[in-house]
């Protein structure tokens, strides 16, 4: 069996069930005890600090999207450049709308002030060879240097671009270009052929669905330049990524190396789900290529990294690190949390990871910041931030108590609940962009609520009822002390700010605790201190996670309420035969849970891409949901569970895992 994922960052930790111990999830050395979901939430430990002065540019009509951006510190004069792509409003286009672009800004005092220089490309006359329309859309950028030049990898589109064109214009175009300029300012010479036409993707999209690439970034290595491309998937929305090669990017298309996927969903091993990578950058021997988890909130990012010259391979890629990498700052142009990308930067002789980032205030109008943080040093000791943007946002130990004593530090903007005895199902609410927390997983446990006037203890049924249990007034503070006490078997006790407020009886739940908070919330926490027995925590992945995990066309599935499924939610494929849907997780143990019937079938398991044999789902008769496999004990890690089918419809009900 292939090794499962291990992230080298933030280091992997493993509850130590069975103790009776004290921990505090607010140090850094804890980063990973927490949940990191590309949907449900992120909570980051990261380091970075924004430098003052920002935003250095905000969005404005036209182009009220400045929302993907490359930061590049120029080698010779150690000048930073930041090449901003300027969108309209929601990507939107049409007859009234300028086209997307690029424009250049120049730091000569390390990110404090700028000067803006003008657009990328000043000739709107360019035409690739053979075409009829000028290639004039090129918001997306990434630059090297290299032997006394400067190269430039940028994504372009044609004057008709499908975003604002007649559907049936026959000569509309878009892709990966290569340009070059003996200053990073410019002038930029475009190659005059494309180093991917999308036209031609269509007709041939790989894997029989990734047709659209763009946002491209170019790597040189010792004998060749390699390309990192992000591709999408048009109606699975879905992302990965294709890998191309060539001696020498002033070539034609068919001297770059047959394109090789990779960084998907499409493997059978663990990959989360959302991703779009872009852009790239090399630091001691390695390529890393963030990306940015398309949820509501965009909290979580991921950082895969390959040795430079195995880059190419897709074999070659690991996770380097997942989730808690980055978070949004509780300031009015972040509100909205980052956008378009992930941050754009580079290792500085210094030691000092650089980057550029674009985010959204409440009007959703974007911005052009810049941040830094020491490379050596991606975790704080202590302390965490948590927000929730345009969705809720739940993080949850990876382990569980039922009797415990909590005390805690957190600053909250507006409302914040602390939450225990948490046993509801979890799960997206869809499989596409601006996924988020699905309603059932609001559900199923206690919780105290922290809002600027007042605190209340709720009792949270699996219908999301709630029930109250006791409430007072709360005075405004910066920062909130909190402990929650269970004195005796189902007694408990709370004190706020050094001041006992209540105590009084509560049913007592086994369960993860954690922090859940509303759109438009931010939670800072300096500690989470938990003293009690460390248990096994259950988490029960619903079918959305399966779709999720496998980049599935909704449209190809009935989404159903039956009692059948273990939590009255279930998928089934429309039509019999061959199908694959995928569960990611992390834990050391996971069970599958299923109806059977008349209509399903055969289906063939694989766990981190091994070959686990087939269960089978048919049965005469309709039978309500049941364990159907159970995995041997598992090293905790990130895993895998793919289901694929043989014969019949393929049902998806839901996962459960322990830790």
């Amino acid at each position: 069996m292939p090794e499962p994922v291990r992230p080298h960052l933030p280091q992997l930790w493993t509850p130590p069930v069975g103790s009776q111990t004290t921990i505090d999830f607010a140090l850094g050395v804890h980063a990973d005890g927490w949940t990191h979901h590309p949907a449900w939430g992120d909570p980051s430990f990261d380091t970075f600090k924004r430098i003052r002065k920002q935003p250095f540019h905000r969005g404005a009509p036209p182009y009220e999207w400045p929302v993907n951006g490359f930061l590049f510190e120029d080698p010779k004069t150690r000048n930073w450049y930041a090449y901003v792509g300027l969108y309209c409003y929601a990507y939107k286009g049409g007859p009234d709308k300028p086209l997307p672009t690029c424009t250049i800004y120049r730091s000569t005092d390390r990110g404090l002030n700028w000067e803006h220089l003008g657009p990328l490309f000043p000739d709107r006359s360019f035409r690739f060879d053979g075409d009829t329309l000028p290639a004039n859309l090129a918001p997306d950028v990434s630059v090297l240097y290299h032997d006394g030049l400067y190269h430039l990898a940028y994504d372009w589109s044609n004057d008709r671009p499908p975003l604002n064109a007649d559907a049936e214009a026959p000569d509309r175009d878009s892709g990966a270009a290569y340009a070059w300029a003996e200053s990073p300012e410019g002038p930029w010479h475009r190659w005059n052929v494309p180093i991917i036409r999308n036209s031609w993707l269509s007709q041939r999209p790989l894997l029989g669905k990734y047709d659209r690439a763009y946002a491209t970034s170019l790597i040189r290595r010792a004998d060749d330049w390699l390309v990192i491309v992000c591709l999408s998937a048009g109606a699975y929305r879905c992302w990965a990524t294709l890998l191309m090669t060539t001696p020498d990017p002033k070539c034609a298309p068919e001297d770059w190396s047959e394109p090789l996927l990779a960084l998907s969903v499409e493997d059978d091993t663990y990959f989360p789900p959302l991703v779009e990578i872009f852009p790239a950058f090399c630091h001691d021997g390695y390529v890393y290529a963030p990306g940015d988890a398309l949820g509501a909130d965009r909290t979580f990012q991921l950082i895969p990294r390959a040795p430079i010259e195995h880059a190419h391979r897709p074999d070659a890629w690991e996770i380097y690190q997942h989730g808690c990498a980055w978070h949004a700052e509780d300031v009015p142009h972040e509100a909205l949390g980052i956008f378009g990308q992930t941050f754009s930067g580079s290792v500085d002789p210094d030691g000092r990871l650089n980057v550029l980032f674009s985010a959204c205030d409440s009007d959703d109008i974007g911005s052009v910041n810049v941040a830094t943080r020491p490379w050596a040093k991606p975790i704080r000791d202590r302390g965490f931030h948590l927000a929730a943007h345009k969705g809720p946002a739940l993080t949850l130990t990876r382990c569980a108590y039922r009797g415990f004593e909590l005390n805690a530090r957190l600053t909250v903007r507006d409302s914040a609940r602390i939450v225990w005895g948490y046993h509801a199902p979890l799960t997206a609410d869809r499989s596409t962009h601006d996924a988020t927390l699905h309603p059932l997983s609001l559900g199923s446990h206690q919780e105290l609520e922290l809002n600027q006037d007042d605190w209340r203890i709720l009792s949270i049924n699996s219908d999301r009822k709630p029930l109250p249990i006791a409430e007072g007034r709360l005075d405004r503070a910066t920062e909130h002390a909190v402990s929650i006490n269970r004195i005796e078997s189902d007694r408990f006790e709370l004190t706020l700010d050094d001041k006992p407020v209540w105590a009084g009886t509560l049913p007592v739940l086994t369960g993860a605790i954690g922090l859940l908070i509303e759109p438009g919330n931010h939670v800072s926490v300096s500690r989470f201190e938990i003293t009690g027995e460390v248990l096994p925590a259950q988490s029960n992945l619903l079918y959305m996670e399966a779709f999720l995990g496998a980049g599935l066309l909704v449209s190809e599935w009935d989404q159903t309420e039956s009692s059948s499924f273990r939590f009255g939610v279930g998928a089934v494929r429309r039509q019999a035969g061959p199908a694959r849907a995928k569960w990611n997780f992390r834990g050391q143990k996971c069970v599958l849970w299923s109806p059977k019937g008349p209509d399903y079938g055969r289906c063939r398991l694989r766990l981190d891409g091994s070959d686990l044999g087939e269960v089978d789902l048919h049965a005469p008769e309709p039978e309500n949901s049941q364990i159907v496999f159970t995995s041997p004990n598992l090293d905790d890690a990130y895993h895998a569970l793919v289901i694929e089918s043989i014969t019949g419809r393929l049902v998806l009900d839901c996962l459960q895992t322990t830790t």
